[in-house]
């Protein structure tokens, strides 16, 4: 029946499987799938294969496994993904985290890792979304990277996630480039770096020098919609302000005393980094909406947050923060749920998470959970000052959760007549 349609039925269809990846490039990974798509697909005819190279928007994923052994199959393919693919932008997975391959045993995969990363990186003015890591151990990928960076403009580029475990010398020009992750060991980009990136509004710094982190806090500062911060800052040496700031990810919450974001809606921090000092800086919090912890979280991390406007509550690891493993724990200590005063904390709160995908609770103590549940909503909201909102929503979702549990949870929490915001 699929033979009887018309070329721009059949190439409709063609796209849903190799037609231009949609997936979160900030946390990207090899998809073996849409890699092999448009080879399969034009291998079934000669009427497939005509058709499947007729456009070029097919060829255009340089997605590459992390197992070095799988290099020579796909460097065998570059060169017809890179004929077929022309002038069109393309989008790039390509992340060599082996340390070693002599150490591997992995002698012969050598020539083919030079030759597909040298192509790779050749190609950045023609990205439009790219997460590439190269190790401290690839110094000729490194200076590739950066001489392209230096020489060529990247025009279509909009995300680049980037990890080089080396100070960061170099950005590409990249005027429609929106969202910038980097991991690496500092920034010492010079030069008038906003005009290189005037479109970005989302940035993402881990394991950098503070120095070099403040310089792009400066830099960016106008411009930034969502900000994360995962390292150890020092004093800036002017106040750094964000007028359109919404989002703001800090490992370290004390850097809030050097920030002004008037239209901050979502804060995510360390819980394990709370301390008295954080108090005096929450009047620059005040509007925020959605809070989020993640390591240790007691019930004096909470106290400490006094925050007026926070209607939604989560317990778990940032999305942000891929470089932690899929293994990774937070841990609500015991009696947190069960402080008398956390129960009128924050009285628009109406959501809590518990649990993200890629981390699990060390301990949830269920009795707890639903102790504060109960009293919450068992509380005369209405005569309070400030009157308290209902809790309408708690979505507890980790592996090996009792389905009684999520059960009790919602008997608690009755028939939810209000609006909330997801």
């Amino acid at each position: 029946m699929l033979m009887s349609l018309a070329d721009d039925v059949i190439l409709t269809i063609f796209e849903q499987a190799a037609g231009p990846a949609v997936i979160p490039w900030l946390e990207a990974k090899y998809e073996h799938e849409r890699a092999v798509a448009p080879f399969a697909l034009a291998s079934v005819c000669r009427r497939w294969r005509d058709l499947m190279r007729s456009s070029s928007v097919f060829w255009t994923y340089f997605g590459f496994p992390h197992d070095p052994s799988k290099w020579p199959a796909h460097l065998s393919r570059l060169d017809t993904l890179i004929a077929l693919s022309k002038n069109t932008p393309v989008d790039v997975i390509l992340i060599q985290e082996s340390p070693s391959l002599v150490r591997q045993g992995l002698h012969e995969m050598f020539p083919a890792s030079l030759e597909l990363t040298d192509a790779v990186l050749r190609m950045a003015p023609r990205w439009r979304n790219a997460a590439v890591t190269i190790t401290r151990h690839r110094s000729e990928a490194l200076e590739t990277f950066e001489s392209v960076c230096l020489q060529e403009e990247c025009p279509y580029l909009k995300t680049l996630a980037l990890s080089i475990y080396r100070l960061v010398r170099y950005l590409p020009v990249a005027p429609v480039l929106s969202r910038l992750h980097l991991e690496c060991d500092g920034v010492g980009v010079h030069g008038d770096i906003a005009t290189q990136l005037p479109s970005l509004t989302s940035l993402s710094i881990y394991g950098s020098e503070s120095d070099g982190v403040n310089e792009m806090c400066y830099a960016f500062s106008q411009q930034l919609v969502e900000l994360c911060i995962v390292d150890d800052l020092q004093e800036p040496p002017h106040p750094l302000v964000f007028p359109k700031l919404r989002s703001l990810t800090l490992d370290d919450p004390e850097y809030l005393a050097y920030l002004q974001a008037p239209l901050l809606r979502v804060f995510v921090t360390n819980a394990s980094n709370i301390s008295t000092d954080v108090c005096s800086m929450l009047p620059s919090c005040a509007s925020v909406e959605q809070l989020q912890l993640y390591e240790q979280v007691t019930t004096y991390d909470c106290l400490c947050l006094q925050l007026p406007n926070v209607s939604r509550l989560t317990f778990g690891l940032p999305k942000e923060i891929r470089w932690i493993s899929s293994g990774w724990k937070y841990k609500i200590v015991p009696g947190t749920f069960l402080e008398a005063n956390l129960v009128k904390l924050w009285p628009r709160l109406q959501r809590i998470d518990i649990g993200r995908a890629g981390s699990s609770p060390e301990s949830v103590v269920p009795d707890e959970l639903l102790a504060f549940i109960a009293n919450r909503n068992s509380t005369d909201r209405a005569n309070l000052d400030p009157p308290m909102a209902k809790l309408l929503q708690v979505v507890v979702d980790y592996e090996g959760m009792p389905e009684a549990f999520q059960q009790a949870i919602q008997a608690l929490l009755g028939p939810n007549d209000d609006e909330i915001d997801q």
